[in-house]
C-alpha cells in the first residue's frame, strides 16, 4: 500500500508571497521570469489564421528530427489546422489543411498507415457528425496532407481522442468520446486505412444523463498492472476484458467533465490520476490507489482549468503536475498555469509558472530540442489569435555539454516509444533492484525507442542479460532498425568472440576482447562521432569503427559478408536509440547521453 503525504498548496509565508507575486509581474511582461525550480523564457507566436477560436493542439515529433513540435487547430478562418516546427531560431508554421473545418478540442497521432511516421486525428465539433485523419507526407512536405475519414454518421460533437493499444493485441487502437450520442467509440484500425473508411466502432461505455464525460490523458499508462494500457476518462477507467469489451471502474463519479492525467505521482504501485474541471470551475485533485479504493487529495481550486499534464519538469526524478487556466471563458486576465513539484512521495509545492493569459488544451514538450520540458499555451479564444511558450531554461540536461537522462526512474518511460510512435509497450516495466529503477523486458515486450533523435554523442549505460539483446543508435527507420542503423549486441560472453557476440557493431565488427560479465551489471560506453564509432565495456576499449570504410553493400572490410543492403557508410550518422527484445530476459539502468 502506498502512503501519500500532504499538498503543500497554502503554505507560503509573506516573504515567499511576496517574491512569488514579483517572479508573476517579470513575466507578464515577457523575457525570463522564475516561479519555483525552473525558470521560463515566454515567447509569443502568431496563431494559426486569423480567426479567435482556437480549438485543439497536440504534440508530436511530425518530421522525425526529435524535436516535439505541435498541431494548432482553429474553426471559424482557414487554414483550419497548421503545425509549428521548430527551426532552431524560432518556428516556423506549416498548413496541414488549408480548408474551412470546424474540429474540436482534442486530437491525437499515431502511425495509422503504418509506414513509419505519426499521422494526425481530429474530431467535429458539436456542429457535426464528423471524425478525420491526415496521411503524413514525411519526408516530402511539399507534399499535401491527405484528409480521409474515420467517422461521418451518428451523433455529433467529439470532444477528446486517444491513440493506445488498449486491448493488448500489440496494434493502436483509437478510442473517442462522442459527446452526442452519450457515448464511448472504440475502433480497431483497418488494416488498409487509405481505401478504408468510415471505420466501424464498438460503443464500449453510455451514460443517460448529468455532465458530459471528456478527457483522455497524453500518455496512457496500466492501471492495474495487468500489462495492458487502460482508458482513463471521465472520472473514470476502463479494463479490457475480452473483445471489443472493457469494464467501467468509477475512480470519482463527480470528475465526468474534466481534463485528466496519468503518472506515477507516489512511486511504486498503480499509477495515480489527476482530474481538473476544464469546462467549469471546481477543485483540481489527485487520486491515489491505497489498496481497496481511490484516495482524492485536492490540489486547489481552479477556473475552467482545461489543461491538465504530469511529467518530470524540473529534472529531478519525480513527477509534476502541471493545470492551466482557461481565460475566455474563465479567469480572464487573471488566468493562471499552476505547476506542482513533487517528491516522489505525494508531497508537493505549488507554484505559478505563469499569469495573465488564457491557456486551453495547453501541453508539455521539448520545443526548443534541449532535452527539458517546456510549456505550449494555446488559449481558446482569450486574446486569440497567438501561441504562447514557457521555455525551460532552468534543467536542459543537453545544453553546453551537459549530460541528458534518457532512463534512471520510471518517470522517464515518457522520453520513450514503441515503433509506431505510441507510448512504449506495458511489457516493458520497471522493477526495485538494490534501491535503483531498472528497466526490464517481459515476454512480448517489443522494442523501445527514444523520442528524440541523436547524432554525435556519448551513450552511457549499463546492462545485464540472460541472452539475445541490443543496443541500437543511429537508427533512421525504426521499423527496420537492422538495415537502418548500428546495433551493438549484447549477449552472454562467449570464448571466441565474433561480429555476432556481445559487444560487437552487429554483423560488423568484432570486439578485440570478450569483456562481457554474465549474469552481472555490465557497464558500456558507445562514442560517436560522424565516420567513428568507439565502445568501451567494463573499462576496456572494444571496438574502434571507421565506418567509412564499410563502402560496399554486403561486405566487411576484407571481403567477410555481411546482412546490410546498403553500405554502412551510407546509413545516417543520427536517429533513434533503442532496446531490443529478442526473446531473452536483459534489463537496462542508469542510460543517459550527451550530445557532442
Amino acid at each position: 500500500m502506498k502512503t501519500a503525504g500532504s499538498v503543500c498548496c497554502k503554505a507560503f509565508d509573506s516573504r515567499y508571497l511576496r517574491c512569488l507575486l514579483a517572479a508573476a509581474s517579470l513575466l507578464l511582461v515577457g523575457g525570463i521570469g522564475s516561479a519555483g525550480p525552473v525558470q521560463w523564457e515566454h515567447k509569443t507566436l502568431p496563431g494559426p489564421n486569423a480567426g479567435n477560436q482556437q480549438t485543439a493542439c497536440i504534440v508530436a515529433d511530425l518530421d522525425k528530427d526529435g524535436i516535439d513540435d505541435f498541431i494548432v487547430t482553429e474553426r471559424t478562418k482557414t487554414p483550419s489546422v497548421v503545425w509549428y516546427k521548430y527551426n532552431g531560431k524560432s518556428w516556423d508554421i506549416k498548413v496541414i489543411d488549408e480548408t474551412a473545418l470546424k474540429p474540436e478540442a482534442g486530437g491525437d497521432v499515431c502511425d495509422i498507415d503504418g509506414d513509419g511516421d505519426l499521422d494526425v486525428i481530429f474530431g467535429q465539433d458539436a456542429s457535426g457528425n464528423t471524425i478525420w485523419w491526415w496521411e503524413n507526407p514525411y519526408p516530402d512536405y511539399d507534399k499535401p496532407w491527405t484528409r480521409r475519414l474515420i467517422k461521418n454518421s451518428g451523433a455529433n460533437k467529439h470532444h477528446d481522442q486517444s491513440c493506445a493499444d488498449y486491448d493488448g493485441d500489440g496494434k493502436v487502437d483509437f478510442v473517442t468520446w462522442n459527446q452526442g450520442a452519450k457515448s464511448l467509440l472504440f475502433y480497431k484500425i483497418p488494416s488498409d486505412p487509405r481505401s478504408a473508411g468510415p471505420w466501424q466502432p464498438a460503443v464500449i461505455y453510455t451514460w443517460d444523463s448529468g455532465r458530459e464525460r471528456e478527457g483522455f490523458p497524453s500518455v496512457p499508462m496500466d492501471i492495474d498492472g495487468d500489462g495492458k494500457l487502460d482508458i482513463v476518462g471521465g472520472g473514470r477507467w476502463f479494463k479490457h476484458t475480452g473483445g471489443m469489451n472493457f469494464e467501467e471502474h468509477v475512480i470519482d463519479g463527480e470528475m465526468t467533465f474534466t481534463q485528466c492525467a496519468v503518472g506515477p505521482l507516489v512511486e511504486g504501485g498503480r499509477p495515480e490520476v489527476v482530474f481538473s474541471p476544464g469546462d467549469m470551475d471546481g477543485e483540481a485533485a489527485w487520486y491515489g490507489w491505497d489498496g481497496a479504493k481511490w484516495v482524492r487529495h485536492v490540489l486547489r481550486h481552479v477556473i475552467h482549468g482545461h489543461t491538465c499534464g504530469i511529467r518530470d519538469i524540473d529534472g529531478d526524478g519525480h513527477s509534476d503536475i502541471m493545470i492551466g487556466e482557461m481565460g475566455n471563458p474563465g479567469a480572464g486576465d487573471n488566468a493562471q498555469v499552476f505547476v506542482w513539484y513533487g517528491d516522489g512521495r505525494g508531497n508537493f509545492r505549488e507554484t505559478v509558472a505563469w499569469k495573465g493569459q488564457g491557456i486551453h488544451e495547453g501541453k508539455l514538450g521539448d520545443f526548443d530540442g534541449d532535452g527539458d520540458l517546456d510549456i505550449l499555451l494555446k488559449p481558446y479564444n482569450h486574446n486569440a489569435p497567438r501561441v504562447d511558450l514557457l521555455l525551460n531554461n532552468g534543467t536542459g540536461k543537453s545544453r553546453a555539454g551537459g549530460w541528458q537522462v534518457l532512463f534512471e526512474t520510471a518517470v522517464d518511460l515518457d522520453k520513450w516509444q514503441n515503433e509506431n510512435g505510441g507510448p512504449p509497450n506495458p511489457n516493458w516495466v520497471v522493477i526495485q533492484e538494490d534501491g535503483r529503477d531498472v528497466l526490464a523486458r517481459k515476454e512480448g515486450a517489443g522494442m523501445i525507442w527514444t523520442k528524440q533523435r541523436f547524432g554525435d554523442f556519448v551513450l552511457d549505460l549499463e546492462f545485464k542479460t540472460e541472452g539475445n539483446s541490443g543496443v541500437f543508435f543511429r537508427t533512421d527507420n525504426m521499423k527496420d532498425c537492422v538495415q537502418t542503423g548500428f546495433e551493438m549486441q549484447v549477449y552472454r560472453p562467449t570464448n571466441n568472440p565474433s561480429k555476432n557476440s556481445s559487444g560487437a557493431v552487429y554483423d560488423a565488427l568484432a570486439p578485440t576482447k570478450e569483456m562481457t560479465r554474465d549474469n552481472q551489471w555490465n557497464h558500456v560506453t558507445i562514442t560517436t562521432i560522424d565516420n567513428k564509432i568507439t565502445i568501451v565495456m567494463n573499462g576496456e576499449q572494444i571496438i574502434d569503427m571507421d565506418v567509412d570504410k564499410w563502402d560496399t553493400p554486403g561486405q566487411n572490410p576484407g571481403g567477410v559478408k555481411n546482412k546490410f543492403r546498403r553500405a554502412l557508410k551510407d546509413f545516417k550518422r543520427e536517429g533513434h536509440i533503442g532496446f531490443q527484445d529478442h526473446g531473452a530476459n536483459v534489463w537496462y539502468r542508469n542510460v543517459r547521453i550527451k550530445a557532442l
